[in-house]
Formats: C-alpha cells, structure tokens, sequence
C-alpha cells in the first residue's frame, strides 16, 4: 500500500491491519508487549557494561596487556547499545502491539528505516561479539597449530556470514534508487515474508557458530594433562557460553514460528528479547577468562583478607579468650607467612608443561612458591605454556 497516495490527515486513524473476527481495532490505548523486552534491556544492558569496565580496567591496569580482543569488546558493546537505542525507539512506537492496533501512521519511513536499522546493527553486533571471543581464543591458544587452524576458519565464517545477513536485509528492505518515496509504503506479504526468513536464517547460524565457538576451548582443554579440579575450573569459565547458546536456540525458535505471521509486530517481541540476552551474554562471556585473573588476584590482596578477617572477627565475638587467642595467633601467622621466603614446590608446573606430550620422561624442574602462584592466577599462561611445548614436541623428529 502506498501511503504516500493517502491524504496525511487520514493516516493515523486507519489501522495497518484487519482485526480477528470479533476483535476491534485499539488505536488509541492498545495492548503492548513492550514491557518485556525493555526489562530485558534495562537488566542485561547495566550488567554487560560492568563486566567491560571491569575487563578493560584488568587489562589496562592489572595485567597491561591491552589488545585487538579488548578493542573489538569496545566495538561490540557500541553496536549492542545502538540495536538496544534503536529497539527502544521501535518499542514506543509499533513494535510490540497487534498490526490491528497500529496505524497507518506508525509505520511510515521512519519506523521502515529504523527496522533495517535494527537488523543491520544485530548482525554488526554479533559480528563483533562472536569475533571478540575468537581473538581471544587465538591469544590464549596461540602456540598450538590446531588451535590456529580452527579460529581462524572461525573468524573468516562468522565474518562473512553477518556481513551478508546485512547485505540482504538491505537489499530487501531499501527501495530501488530513484524511488525513495517507497519507504513510505507498507511491505508487501512476500517482502515480509523473506525479511523473517533472513532472520531465521541468522538464527539457525548464530546455533551453529555458537557452538563451534564453545567447542574450541573446550576441545583444547579436555585434552591438557591438568589436575583434575583445575581443569574442571577452566572448563567452568568457558561452559557459561551455553547460556548464550540456550538463547540462541530458543530465539531461533521464536523466529521460525513468527515467520509465517499475520501478527509481525506482536510475535516477533520474544526473539528480539532472546536477541538481546545473547548479545550481552555473549559478550559478558567474552569477560570472564580475562576477570578470573582480576578476582584471583583481589581474593589474594591484604584488603580483602582484612576484610574477611574483619568479618569474621565481628563472628567470632561470643567465643571464648583462648579461642580467640588462638585466632590471633593464626593471624599472626598469616602476617608472617605474607613476608617470609616461600617454601620450594616441585612438579607441578612440569606436570602441566608436559601436557599432550608423546614421551613423558622428562625432569622434573624445581620452582619457587612464588611462581607457582602465579600459574595459579593467571590460567592464560598456564595454557599458553602447555600448548607451546606441545607444538614444540611435535615438531621434534
């Protein structure tokens, strides 16, 4: 329908769709799924923003070792703001309402802009998500060959994926070059119909690349020779990107069923809230393996045992004297115990270093307490150094 052939005046009090039988049209005060998604928004958003700032602080100030992963997050959280700004100014208008309920008004260029809009900037934003946790495995993983080979294969897939997702939403969407008076025109059943297809399609490969993203590390860690409690510890920081999976799955879900709508404005609401809680998801995620080190290293700080010290003091006020003598005299022991030479330990980083290597028999090399702790809070190093002399040992003749 081409609005533009309809006097202006008239175009807010016609509904851009035919009602159920038995069913009047509301333009004045309809029923809304906005609610829904802005919520999601309005949690996951401040909570995806924390983890970044934490994680750019870590790497900036603790670490400093600032790199491609940590600007391609600061792209990443830029495009979720954008699809999330422009969602928000979609659900104050007809998104989320029945098409019986929208006018003819709300769903002229501007709303037809800000749709492509939305749609661009969700595969902009995956892109950079995805890619985000891909260059962050390649600093991980970096020595091992295997690990290379499949990043990479992942970088290049998800890149140009999204980057066609985009493409063809444009080309569907923006009208052809000397028309532009057709963005003021509803869209046609079989230009809807394949705009949902494009997103259903970007559904089914945001499944499967999510999952090739979650196997890479969790393929190379299965396969080190760690302790037991500190592989499963690494593998736990990795395995939360089933959340994001979970998501993807279920949004995929919600598309396939919107797809042959009648209803667009209304059934699509779920997937663009599912959308949402991936992206964020997906990039808190991306956070995690580098905050493991920050948390480690502020549970170790005197601030924090002050504080638990502190804490437990307040807990232990009704025990008796010579209990709490005896707790003075831990932490008494504690303050000395910060000071003093560390003790020798053996094995254990060799242990480790020898991961996946075909001929065991090698020395045990004697290390400091001290650099024990640092394998302990700074897992990249530990795995770094477990691939490196893996690939090492393989090109041995």
């Amino acid at each position: 329908m081409d609005l533009s052939s309809i006097p202006p005046e008239m175009l807010p009090h016609i509904p851009a769709g035919v009602p159920p039988n038995g069913t009047t049209s509301n333009l004045i005060n309809p029923p809304s799924r906005e609610g829904q998604t802005k919520t999601v928004m309005y949690v996951s958003l401040p909570i995806m923003f924390v983890f970044l700032v934490m994680r750019l602080y870590t790497r900036a100030r603790v670490t400093r070792g600032f790199g491609a992963d940590d600007f391609l997050a600061i792209i990443s959280a830029i495009c979720i703001g954008g699809y999330c700004g422009v969602l928000y100014y979609m659900l104050d208008g007809p998104l989320g309402e029945h098409v019986w309920d929208v006018s003819l008004a709300s769903i002229g260029a501007p709303f037809q802009k800000s749709n492509l809009g939305s749609q661009t900037l969700y595969s902009l934003a995956a892109l950079f998500t995805k890619i985000t946790l891909l260059v962050l495995y390649l600093r991980i993983f970096h020595p091992s060959y295997r690990a290379n080979i499949m990043i990479w294969v992942g970088i290049v897939v998800v890149a140009l994926a999204y980057v066609a997702f985009a493409i063809a939403s444009i080309i569907v969407y923006v009208p052809p070059p000397g028309h532009p008076e057709q963005w003021a025109m509803t869209k046609s059943a079989a230009k809807t119909t394949a705009l949902l297809n494009i997103t259903a399609v970007v559904g089914v490969f945001g499944i499967v690349s999510d999952f090739y993203i979650l196997l890479i590390p969790m393929h190379l860690v299965v396969g080190l020779h760690l302790p037991l409690g500190r592989k499963l510890g690494v593998s736990g920081i990795f395995l939360t990107g089933l959340s994001a999976c979970i998501c993807s799955i279920v949004g995929t879900v919600y598309r396939f069923q919107a797809r042959p709508s009648q209803d667009p404005l209304w059934d699509t609401i779920t997937a663009y809230s599912l959308g949402i809680i991936e992206l964020n998801v997906g990039l808190i995620c991306s956070c995690l393996p580098v905050l493991f080190v920050f948390l480690k290293r502020v549970a170790k700080s005197n601030s924090y045992i002050s504080l638990v010290r502190y804490f437990r003091t307040r807990r232990s006020d009704g025990i008796s004297q010579g209990q709490n003598n005896d707790s003075d005299h831990r932490e008494k022991s504690d303050e000395i115990h910060l000071t003093i030479p560390k003790p020798t330990m053996t094995g254990l980083r060799s242990f480790i270093r020898k991961a996946h290597r075909s001929q065991p028999q090698q020395s045990y090399q004697l290390e400091s307490y001290n650099e024990l702790d640092s394998v302990n809070d700074d897992y990249h190093a530990q795995l770094k150094e477990a691939k490196a002399m893996a690939t090492k040992r393989q090109d041995l003749p």
